[in-house]
This record gives C-alpha cells, sequence and structure tokens, in this order.
C-alpha cells in the first residue's frame, strides 16, 4: 500500500544503496514491500525459516516461455522510462549474486506459489534499459502461472542466491533491512507469494518481532486499527494525483519527501495520502465513502479521518477533517517510473 509513506523510506532508500555499492531490501527499495505503504503486513507463512535446498533439476538457461514473459515486462518499464530496451543474456547467477554489466542477466530457480513448477529470480543490472548505466541492481520475479509465465515486479537493490529461505513448501527472499522507521528498525524484509502477487509478507525487528513498515510492531498497530468491515470504494485501486496532475505529481516526487508530496496510493488494504494513513473504508450512502485511520506526525499519531466523494472510478474529490477540499486524479502505474513504485514500496 503505498502511498505516501514518511521520510524514513527515503532513509531506508540509502541503506540500500550502501549496501549495493559495497556489495553487500525499495524502495526501498527492497522493502519495496509495500509501502506502498507504511501499511501493515502480517506474515502468510511462519516466521521460521530453513535454507531452500538446491534442485538438481534446476535448468541451466530460462525457459523461453520465461524470457519471453520477462522481456514483455522490461519492455513495458523500459517504455515508461523513456529508454530503449535491448537484449538480456541470463546465465545461472553465481555465489556473489551481482550482475554489473548492461546485456547480462544471471536468475536463480525457486518455487514462490508451492506449485511445483520451477520460479525464477532474476537479476540484471539495468533492467534492460539501454540508457540505464549499471546501478544497484533490479530484481525481478518470474512466477509459474499454470499455462505460462508471469514477470513481477521485485526491488532495486542487492540479492544473492543465499536470501532464499523455504517456509512451508514454499521459497522466500529475505531482505537484510537496516531502515529505520518512526517506531524503529526493520532489519529484515521477506518478499513472498501472497494474494496472487509477490510482496513483502513479513517484516522483523533485531529482536525478531513482526513489525511494518515504520518498525512498530504489528499487534501494536492492529490494535489500534478501528473495528468493523472495510468497503473500498468503487475507484481504481494504486497511484492518485492530489490537487495537480499525474506528470506534475510524478515530477514532484524527486524534489520532496512522499508524505509531503501530491503522488498518493491507496488499495482495498489501505493506503497513505500525504501523512495520513488509511487503516479501512467506510461507505456512507450514494457515492460517499469515508477514509479511516491515522494522522502521524514528528511528535506521534492521532485518530484521523477523510470523507470523499467519488466522481468516476479515476476522481473523488476529498474533504479533511479541517474542512479543506482537493480533487484525486488516478494514474496508471504503467505511467509511473520503477524507482517511484520502489519508492512508494508497490510493486
Amino acid at each position: 500500500m503505498a502511498a505516501h509513506q514518511k521520510s524514513g523510506t527515503f532513509a531506508f532508500i540509502t541503506a540500500v544503496f550502501a549496501l549495493a555499492a559495497c556489495g553487500a531490501q525499495s524502495d526501498a527499495s527492497a522493502d519495496s514491500g509495500d509501502r506502498a505503504a507504511g501499511k501493515v503486513m502480517t506474515a502468510s507463512v511462519p516466521a521460521t525459516s530453513q535454507p531452500a535446498s538446491t534442485t538438481t533439476t534446476a535448468p541451466v538457461a530460462l525457459p523461453p516461455a520465461a524470457l519471453t514473459a520477462w522481456e514483455g515486462y522490461a519492455r513495458q518499464e523500459c517504455r515508461a522510462m523513456g529508454e530503449r530496451f535491448a537484449p538480456v543474456g541470463f546465465t545461472p547467477l553465481g555465489n556473489g549474486g551481482m550482475v554489473d554489466r548492461p546485456g547480462r542477466g544471471g536468475f536463480v530457480t525457486t518455487d514462490f506459489n508451492g506449485d511445483g513448477q520451477p520460479d525464477f529470480v532474476a537479476v540484471t543490472a539495468s533492467q534492460g534499459c539501454a540508457g540505464q548505466g549499471p546501478g544497484q541492481g533490479a530484481v525481478d520475479f518470474i512466477v509459474s502461472t499454470g499455462s505460462g509465465y508471469r514477470a513481477v515486479d521485485g526491488y532495486a537493490g542487492p540479492f544473492d542466491a543465499g536470501m532464499i529461505k523455504k517456509r512451508n513448501g514454499h521459497d522466500v527472499v529475505e531482505y537484510p533491512g537496516g531502515f529505520f522507521g518512526s517506531c524503529g528498525e526493520v532489519t529484515v524484509a521477506v518478499w513472498g507469494w501472497s494474494d496472487q502477487r509477490m510482496e513483502v509478507v513479513e517484516r522483523r525487528n533485531s529482536k525478531g518481532q513482526s513489525v511494518d513498515k515504520e518498525g512498530c510492531a504489528v499487534a501494536a498497530r492492529a490494535s489500534a486499527t478501528p473495528a468493523g468491515n472495510s468497503t473500498f470504494p468503487p475507484i481504481e485501486p494504486g497511484y492518485w494525483a492530489g490537487g495537480v496532475s499525474c506528470a506534475e505529481a510524478i515530477e514532484e516526487v524527486a524534489e520532496v519527501p512522499p508524505d509531503q508530496g501530491s503522488l498518493h496510493y491507496l488499495d482495498a488494504r489501505g493506503g497513505w495520502i500525504g501523512r495520513f494513513e488509511i487503516q479501512r473504508y467506510a461507505a456512507l450512502g450514494q457515492n460517499r465513502y469515508r477514509f479511516v485511520g491515522r494522522d502521524h506526525t514528528e511528535i506521534g499519531s492521532s485518530p484521523g479521518q477523510m470523507n470523499i466523494t467519488v466522481n468516476s472510478r479515476t476522481s473523488f474529490t476529498a474533504t479533511y477533517s479541517d474542512g479543506y477540499s482537493g480533487s484525486f486524479t488516478h494514474c496508471p502505474t504503467s505511467t509511473i517510473p520503477r524507482a517511484i513504485r520502489a519508492d512508494f514500496g508497490n510493486r
């Protein structure tokens, strides 16, 4: 859920870049998980992990269907950044896990969704975008669908095969954190298969406790969430620009922290609009809905709410608790550059 996370996201990005430079998870980039939001994530698999066993049938080359799925995805990513896609040659990833040359890629065989069919972690220097020099690395996931393969967004940051662990018959990627949020440190972010997609399914602190993106104990945050059913409004989930055009909101991201900008993220599980964390939705009748959650500041947080009027699936008008109102416009995910999606933590 990503919408505006707090400034801690940038601290995390910095930490990830430093780790990558040393060869050592967003966007954030690997924790890219999902702030899309400083949202609360609960583990979909038990907390105990074992090293993933190496299969003797692991392919020595990406299957053609898997490569085709990744190339189609990568072409869209490059096009969104105004770059030309150049083919990448993939070979099994060595122990180092780093790919530092354009045109070359590495892969590791896994099984994220537990269907017994090989899935893959694909690692490249620039995701095949010809105009992009080697960066901190692009990590994507290629997941079997039963009828083929689907490539899904991962994170920008380092990777090595030792980060893959086995949990309850599923492989996960345990990314070392080092991100400090408003409540404390996130030392591990666990990527896994959940709800038909790859996302951060768990975060832990140095004591092994489950925490959210801000390092807050999950139990404590959950107890502060208002009870009751949540009804997501009839709007498109994803990125929204508040008070400006999508192009202006995207450009603004490079200039101000996410929680101070005009680009936001929300979906059925919650989201962020500035420093307002959406924890649930309530239907008020006709085309009116209420966002219920908490307002966060430098000195703490307090209950908050925001009423909206849905104009269409791609437009709504919000009225804040202080009486201020503003218009919001949906921004298709395909128009959001990968680096920004990593910053928001949503793939």
